[in-house]
């Protein structure tokens, strides 16, 4: 009797270290790496070419490594279903599927409970395994924090290179995917051919400054970091001008899952014991030891905020269409736009409401793919408080511009922007002091909005009164505050989504800790 295929389906974990689904499957028969292009979820208005591209980039990179190690990748494009089902075709003795869970869109979500479906209805066992710390059917938070010290302690799990060569594909079992998938099956004259629905979607996009994808480039990436950029990190990372080289800028790298967030946990911990060495030298310390020790702990503190945020769209993944506060439900219109808003939606968008830095900040995005967190509070602060525009429209296309575009994330901060929480403190952005606090010499503006410059004519007269427009939002949502019936549902939205760290949620703190404290702390750079 032969084994049954063991299918490896990558997603949003295009790696094979430290990938416990790839290491399960190996250890039970035959495996092929699965890869599929699912033309349904690449056209929803979350997605771009800018995510294709970087997507594609990275699987290049992966199918490499795979044939290296010996695994057989199979590249289609297709919806998942029918994909499964001519697999099954094939497999003869049967198949399973292994993947990491994934916290997705609505569609994604929607796409698995379908896969679950099909395989009990046709014996296919499917093994989904963590590859951070957000945890399925998470009964409460107040344990979240010991997930996360379980999980991260693990030891990183090395391609299970021996494992694949032990247990090849049959003949008989690569012929039959070859005739279901003609030219599916990687080797490296068909990579171009392979990666042309990607690079179809990607060519939609023009995104010159992106950053390239690929496992070497996001360990350089890592390594430099650690070993000195980040050295003014907390000082830097609220500023657009100066955030790009002293961020870490791995967000993307997370996202699509080209490092687990296990290596750059212990990669910094283990950056962290070099620099305590350092701080610790009889005589001659290094003179940056202190300040690295201090980003490193920063940014520690952010990836622990990456998961707990993906953990909220886990919990409730209605959270990309709906308020999680019931009594912010109607409070912006939630249907078609008016013509005023319209107006100020496409203002937005282009970056022309009148207000310079907002204007700059839009274009850099535009441009890069990637822009600090900070200014990505500002940007939906703005769309939601001052033009008072619903988040789901902003929020979808901030969504097809951030490179970086992680669900989980993603959708809990536009509502925590927008104040339909209940539980974290309404912030309204100026964007007249941003510009003054984030670049006083103006040149950032200069760059990215020349037209505010005396020298080069005429800007776009300002969309609203930002005064004016930041004190009826205010009103608007305090009010519902105010309410006995809001309050109550405020503190069971708390028990379900909130931090048991306060810090994490942006909640108020007392006059004197918050002088002592970092003035970035709940301004966290998930971005970074």
């Amino acid at each position: 009797m032969g084994q049954r295929l063991q299918v490896v389906w990558f997603k949003r974990d295009l790696r094979l270290t430290d990938h416990a689904a790839l290491r399960a499957a190996v250890g039970h028969g035959p495996t092929v790496g699965l890869v599929v292009y699912e033309p349904r979820l690449w056209s929803l208005p979350d997605a771009s070419g800018r995510h294709a591209a970087f997507y594609a980039d990275a699987l290049a990179d992966l199918l490499k490594d795979a044939q290296a190690h010996g695994l057989p990748m199979l590249v289609v494009q297709g919806e998942m279903l029918e994909v499964l089902q001519r697999l099954l075709a094939v497999s003869g003795e049967g198949c399973d599927l292994h993947s990491h869970e994934e916290t997705g869109n609505w569609a994604s979500f929607e796409r698995d409970k379908a896969v679950s479906r099909w395989c009990r209805e046709h014996g296919v066992s499917w093994f989904e395994l963590p590859q951070n710390n957000v945890v399925r059917r998470l009964k409460d938070r107040d344990q979240w924090a010991r997930h996360w010290d379980e999980r991260m302690t693990q030891s990183i799990l090395p391609t299970p290179a021996d494992a694949i060569r032990a247990k090849p594909l049959s003949k008989r079992l690569a012929q039959g995917i070859e005739q279901q998938f003609p030219n599916g099956l990687f080797d490296q004259t068909k990579l171009e051919p392979l990666l042309v629905p990607w690079l179809e979607k990607a060519a939609t996009d023009d995104c010159p400054g992106r950053q390239v994808a690929g496992r070497a480039q996001a360990q350089e990436r890592l390594r430099s970091f650690l070993d000195g950029r980040g050295l003014r990190y907390r000082g830097h990372m609220s500023s657009p001008g100066t955030s790009e080289t002293s961020c870490s800028r791995l967000s993307a790298d997370l996202a699509w899952g080209v490092l687990s967030i296990r290596e750059v946990v212990q990669a910094v911990w283990a950056a962290r014991a070099r620099w305590q060495s350092e701080l610790m030298t009889p005589g001659l310390p290094h003179p940056d030891a202190k300040a690295m020790l201090m980003s490193l702990k920063s940014f520690e503190s952010r990836l622990h905020w990456r998961c707990h945020f993906i953990q909220k769209l886990e919990s409730e993944p209605q959270m990309q269409f709906r308020c999680l506060h019931p009594a912010t439900r109607g409070l912006r219109n939630e249907g078609e736009l008016t013509d005023v808003e319209s107006q100020r939606l496409q203002a937005w968008m282009e970056g022309r409401t009148g207000y310079a830095f907002v204007d700059a900040c839009m274009r850099y995005l535009q441009h890069n793919g990637w822009i600090n967190f900070r200014m990505r509070a500002m940007l939906i602060s703005f769309a939601s408080q001052h033009l008072w525009l619903h988040w789901r429209k902003t929020g979808e296309h901030l969504a097809r511009l951030y490179t970086d575009y992680e669900p989980g994330i993603h959708w809990p901060q536009i509502q925590m922007q927008s104040g339909t929480t209940g539980i974290n403190t309404i912030r309204i952005y100026n964007p007249v002091k941003q510009a003054l606090d984030q670049d006083p010499t103006g040149v950032f503006v200069a760059r990215w909005a020349p037209e505010y410059s005396e020298l080069m004519g005429q800007p776009p007269a300002p969309v609203v009164d930002h005064l004016e427009a930041a004190k009826s939002a205010r009103d608007r949502l305090w009010a519902l505050r105010k309410d006995g019936q809001a309050k109550d549902q405020a503190r069971h939205i708390f028990e379900k989504h909130g931090s048991r760290n306060p810090h994490r949620e942006g909640r108020p703190k007392t006059r004197k800790t918050a002088k002592a404290e970092n003035t970035q702390t709940d301004l966290f750079d998930l971005q970074g």
